[in-house]
């Protein structure tokens, strides 16, 4: 196990105030009108997000986006497989939606956590990924992270994720990595800073920028980008 899933997460909206420092205005996209229902009243609890409009399902979606100017939203909030549609044909509409505005930020909120899924919807445009098993407080940090156009994946996903990977691989890549290493490259490439990697981890700042600095020069990457590319391409994120 790579990660410690044991962490205990904020159970307050008011620790993700600095998170969201301004109002957030979401369009919801879920077929199945309870949840739908129930995930907007939660989110408009927090008095910094407000739901502006919702869909169910994505012919619904496409005539919000022909209505409603790019300005006047922020973040999409995705369900997958809506109605009779396939998990296929759902991620291939990511793509349909980032040719038609390429500057959508979509956040994936779904009850499919298989890596495979994860893996495609990220690849294929979404910016983050949060599954409908966690809390609205992991949803509230993953809007956050979308709206400043960083990349986000629940922290309940990524040990899975993680081990599909290292079973696949017989000669790991990463094998000159301690464990500890290897929580903070995953957690990087999962758009978290230093800072978040610390607390979630209960670690010092410069201990993690020294981990940081180990794991770097051992995979021989010069920068962030560089990093997450790697990440990318190992299929971490």
């Amino acid at each position: 196990m790579w990660l410690d899933l044991s962490i205990k997460w904020p159970n307050s909206a008011e620790t993700y105030e600095y998170e969201i420092s301004g109002m957030i205005r979401l369009i919801v996209c879920d077929d199945h009108d309870m949840v739908r229902t129930a995930l907007v009243r939660m989110l408009e609890s927090h008095h910094r997000i407000q739901v502006v409009a919702e869909a169910a399902n994505g012919g619904q979606l496409l005539n919000l986006l022909a209505r409603i100017p790019a300005l006047d939203f922020d973040v999409i909030l995705l369900d997958l497989s809506m109605g009779a549609a396939r998990v296929s044909t759902s991620i291939d509409f990511i793509t349909q939606l980032l040719l038609l505005q390429s500057t959508l930020r979509i956040l994936v909120v779904s009850m499919h956590n298989e890596p495979e899924i994860v893996n495609a919807a990220l690849q294929f445009g979404a910016l983050g990924y949060v599954s409908k098993a966690s809390s609205i407080e992991v949803l509230h940090e993953g809007i956050a992270h979308v709206h400043q156009s960083r990349r986000f994946l629940d922290p309940n996903l990524v040990e899975s994720i993680v081990v599909k990977h290292r079973v696949a691989n017989a000669f790991p890549w990463d094998v000159t990595l301690t464990k500890r290493e290897r929580e903070v490259m995953v957690l990087l490439c999962a758009g978290r800073r230093v800072s978040d990697i610390a607390q979630l981890l209960c670690l010092s700042i410069k201990t993690v920028s020294t981990h940081k600095i180990r794991l770097m020069e051992k995979l021989d990457v010069k920068n962030n980008a560089d990093l997450i590319k790697l990440g990318v391409s190992q299929s971490l994120v």
